[in-house]
């Protein structure tokens, strides 16, 4: 009676395994820490929305204006992404070879030096 029998084609399920998480559209994760009132004030801006949490959260991420604060280590960052935008500019030969994530970081960065309210920018235009 110690023996019980179990079908040797059974296959044992080890572990949940998500369904279909490698083909997602969004298969990455971020985290970050908020206080319990931060929180709380997100909760009530959420429902307020109307929105999923995932996409207020992509979409206040991705949309909203940003304060930033100038430090070298900003402006070198600046420096870097403009040289790579310039490169990656002067390399394409068609309008679709554009890369995306270059031409929002270029976008940011415009941003940014428009709050800083720099002769430049008003030159420029």
């Amino acid at each position: 009676m110690s023996k019980i029998y179990k079908r040797k084609s059974k296959k044992i399920n080890k572990g949940k395994q998500q369904k279909g998480d490698l083909n997602r559209k969004r298969s990455l994760i971020v985290n970050f820490r908020m206080s319990p009132l931060e929180r709380q004030i997100l909760d009530e801006r959420i429902k307020l929305s109307g929105l999923l949490k995932q996409d207020y959260m992509i979409q206040s991420s991705l949309y909203q204006k940003v304060v930033t604060v100038g430090n070298i280590r900003v402006f070198q960052e600046m420096k870097k992404q403009i040289i790579e935008t310039n490169n990656h500019l002067m390399q394409i030969k068609y309008l679709g070879d554009v890369d995306i994530v270059k031409l929002e970081s270029f976008r940011m960065i415009v941003e940014i030096l428009k709050g800083l309210d720099l002769d430049i920018l008003e030159e420029a235009n």
